[in-house]
């Protein structure tokens, strides 16, 4: 949803970091947490284009697609900031902000950015800590 013009209008994050960035493609905390009939992800088409959401699944994973009509006049990317992982009594948690990138389909340059997401999360995998250094 990021990567399109949509605005979103209802979104839940996930309550925990389940897993390290291994393989990961998007950001911590870009992802949506859905349960039927109490949390949605929930966006709005305020373009004059018109989008389909297409979803599937595999063995393993739920893949989508968003598919426009016609090509909106920028290109959308998701920007992390303020990323790190810090420690609170014996609980790893993990923070950043991620921001919605627009980049002018034309000229290549950025034509607006928005804070779209900070994210805080107890992280339920191992963390090493850092090393100080001598």
């Amino acid at each position: 949803m990021l990567h399109t013009p949509l605005e979103v209008t209802e979104r839940h994050h996930h309550g925990y970091d389940v897993f390290p960035d291994s393989g990961r493609v998007l950001p911590f905390g870009s992802g949506a947490t859905v349960f039927y009939n109490y949390v949605d992800l929930r966006f709005r088409n305020q373009t004059d284009s018109s989008f389909r959401l297409n979803l599937w699944v595999d063995d393993q994973d739920l893949h989508g697609q968003f598919t426009a009509d016609r090509l909106p006049d920028a290109t959308f990317h998701v920007r992390e900031e303020g990323h790190s992982f810090f420690k609170v009594g014996d609980q790893w948690f993990r923070q950043n902000r991620l921001y919605q990138v627009a980049v002018d389909r034309v000229s290549g340059l950025e034509i607006a950015c928005r804070l779209v997401s900070a994210n805080r999360s107890p992280v339920m995998y191992e963390v090493r800590e850092p090393v100080a250094a001598a």
